[in-house]
């Protein structure tokens, strides 16, 4: 298999189309890249990460800011207990930050933003935009899933502080607090987590009309164990509890969906499986000296979605570490790096793709790149300045309609 550094990722970033014909497949992505099972041979397993040993747990890090001092509103997914939970089985909720967390030594050291551990009562908090930037709101919404190796959940830096960033984008945005951890006999499958996230979407769509959201424009963004969860819950076919009221008449499949440092969960690789819809379109961001969700899972994860059906944008960057989130709080090296952009390549997903607003121009996209990597045009493969200059030739100006059909980009590394 070729290094990363060789891969070019092309990726679809046409409309929407929920009704193609798909086959889930293992993936084979950019000019000559295979990508099979054995790719995950060193997949992330969370439950062996929260049971490792730590050799030097590391002192506090310099935070590169504080967290959010906005708090959204507390929306209850269940009245009562929560589906399958058992009263005594999990200890007292806590929130504070964990240096010596084996999840959290490892893929984030010295990161002293505060988490959630033993959850039994989950919730969406919900940021609506602020009055003060009313005009710029948009009808979309965003179910945010912190991550945290379903050991707990890293609500500040993953959750609070990306709904504020949301929020400047004009979107309304949920943070999910969902059940951890992970519960006995559900290693696998999450069961709780995932109930959680399908009960959390689905009271979205339900008060979708008064909030001002389309139901069509709701998707999610995932971090780390987040990002599995959020694939989990785009993966998942029937509702996992029993109907609780009107709301879950509503479907809990999300329109699209974006992945930092996030994968795929690796059943999805073992046991394929064909499925309608397939997936939604995804964003992926990630480093290639991730200590804890390895490069070439990312990319697998890609390569499986774009198999199914997705319309997929990879973004692989050569640093960054993990548990970075928007880089506003933290970052392992405690500096700003390539990575941190991940943010503006996002949020020209969600234009290009969630608003289908005019893109720009795949020439300009090129020399961006270009500046990312501080290279020049020589590194890159044939096949794929073959494929940008074919498609950029076909882009119509700025402010005319999109293009019907496929348009081709490369991958930032």
């Amino acid at each position: 298999m070729p290094t990363l550094s060789a891969i070019f990722c092309l990726v679809s970033l046409s409309l929407f189309q929920a009704s193609a014909l798909h086959q889930k497949s293992y993936a084979s992505v950019g000019p000559g890249a295979e990508i099979t099972t054995s790719s995950y041979t060193n997949a992330t397993n969370w439950l062996e990460l929260s049971r490792a040993s730590v050799d030097v747990i590391p002192g506090p890090a310099k935070m590169r800011g504080e967290a959010p001092n906005r708090t959204g509103e507390e929306w209850t997914l269940f009245s009562g207990a929560a589906p399958g939970e058992v009263p005594n089985t999990i200890g007292p909720e806590e929130f504070h930050n964990s240096l010596d967390n084996p999840i959290a030594a490892r893929c984030a050291p010295g990161c002293q933003s505060k988490f959630f551990f033993n959850v039994t009562t989950p919730f969406v908090s919900a940021f609506l935009v602020p009055a003060e930037d009313e005009r710029q709101r948009t009808d979309a919404a965003v179910l945010v899933v912190p991550g945290g190796g379903f050991d707990f959940v890293a609500w500040e830096k993953e959750g609070a502080e990306i709904a504020v960033w949301l929020n400047s984008l004009g979107i309304t945005a949920f943070v999910l607090k969902y059940r951890v951890p992970i519960r006995q006999g559900q290693e696998q499958t999450h069961l709780a987590a995932v109930q959680d996230a399908q009960r959390a979407m689905s009271l979205i769509r339900y008060h979708a009309a008064e909030l001002g959201v389309n139901k069509s424009r709701i998707g999610t963004i995932g971090f780390s164990a987040g990002g599995q969860l959020a694939v989990m819950l785009s993966d998942s076919r029937t509702r996992l509890y029993p109907v609780v009221d009107d709301a879950d008449k509503e479907s809990f499949l999300p329109n699209f969906q974006m992945l930092i440092y996030g994968l795929a969960p690796i059943e999805d690789f073992i046991n394929p499986d064909s499925h309608e819809p397939p997936p939604p379109a995804t964003f992926l961001a990630s480093a290639q000296d991730d200590p804890c969700v390895p490069p070439e899972v990312v990319v697998a994860t890609a390569g499986m979605l774009e198999r199914e059906g997705a319309l997929v944008d990879l973004h692989m960057y050569p640093s960054g570490g993990h548990g970075y989130g928007d880089c506003a709080m933290y970052t392992t090296s405690g500096d700003w790096s390539a990575v941190c952009e991940w943010t503006q390549r996002a949020e020209e997903f969600i234009n290009e793709v969630v608003f289908q607003r005019a893109p720009p121009s795949l020439i300009s996209r090129q020399v961006r790149t270009l500046e990312e990597r501080g290279d020049d045009s020589q590194n890159i493969p044939r096949d794929v300045k073959k494929a940008v200059s074919e498609d950029a030739a076909k882009q119509h100006t700025a402010g005319e309609e999109q293009e019907l059909g496929h348009r081709k980009a490369t991958q930032r590394l």
